[in-house]
């Protein structure tokens, strides 16, 4: 069986070739999640960086993972915020987002334990801030430390057109179109890319199955390849996808052997949180 039509981008055949390193949510693992820094930090240790959108009240991008705004970032303490019981991101428009902190809650809570290790610094506690990044000045940022970009869409607006075209422009504008892969849990807006932007590089993610008749149902997404968690990978469904043309990404892998492993086995990337220890 052969894949169907998808015009490759020098990202989706870069991947084919296989041994790729991801950088999942950025380097976050050192740096907030889906920041900034994050991101700047990534040129010396990976391929392409992952990361998440999600669409304020008003429609735009933002690189943002969870649906709520109260793990991340400090909502609960912004006194502009106070008695606002909507802590849904996409209840917020951006100007409004542009106020939180998404940084400080890394330093105070040390989610991967490398601060105590000794791995991480913590800044002082004025240089901590960090914004929610607009996808636009995310992929500019990631456009100038020459690396690729993995961009899943967690969700679409209201306006599910709209939310497509902005996601898209933005990616042009940043000069990424070959250098850019889009995927989702939520394979409706893949097929909705798809219709609306059929040169554009896409992925199936998945987590704990795989579709029914599942050659058959990559070729009819038109995806360029398939995300899916680590415990999935295989060394038969690796091969599987890859005589069909199909490139696999493994998600998220944080031991080095397995890393190895996996790249041994012909995968065309692992996305990770740990980008020195390959």
């Amino acid at each position: 069986m052969t894949q169907s039509s998808q015009a490759n981008t020098d990202f989706a055949a870069t991947l084919l070739a296989g041994g790729l390193i991801g950088a999942h949510r950025g380097h976050r693992a050192h740096f907030p999640e889906n920041t900034l820094a994050a991101f700047r930090d990534c040129a010396r240790g990976c391929d392409f960086i992952e990361l998440d959108v999600r669409f304020s009240r008003d429609g735009t991008p933002m690189v943002f993972h969870d649906p709520t705004l109260t793990r991340t970032t400090n909502i609960a303490d912004c006194d502009r915020f106070q008695g606002r019981q909507d802590s849904d991101l996409a209840a917020f428009d951006v100007a409004e987002l542009q106020h939180l902190d998404a940084g400080s809650w890394f330093y105070r809570e040390d989610p991967f334990e490398q601060i105590a290790a000794g791995r991480v610094t913590s800044p002082p506690a004025s240089d901590q801030h960090q914004p929610i990044p607009i996808l636009a000045e995310a992929l500019k940022v990631i456009a100038d430390i020459g690396v690729m970009v993995n961009i899943e869409l967690k969700c679409l607006s209201t306006d599910a057109d709209d939310s497509l075209d902005r996601v898209v422009n933005d990616i042009q504008a940043a000069g990424l179109v070959q250098g850019s892969l889009v995927s989702a849990f939520d394979h409706s807006i893949l097929r909705q890319l798809k219709v609306r932007y059929p040169a554009l590089a896409t992925a199936a993610l998945v987590e704990d199955s795989h579709p029914d008749m599942m050659l058959d149902y990559l070729a009819d997404l038109g995806v360029a390849g398939y995300h899916v968690h680590e415990q999935l990978a295989t060394s038969s469904l690796i091969n599987t996808l890859r005589d069909a043309g199909l490139f696999v990404g493994v998600y998220t892998v944080n031991d080095a052997a397995r890393k190895r492993a996996l790249l041994s086995a012909g995968v065309g990337a692992v996305i990770t949180d740990f980008l020195d220890e390959t």
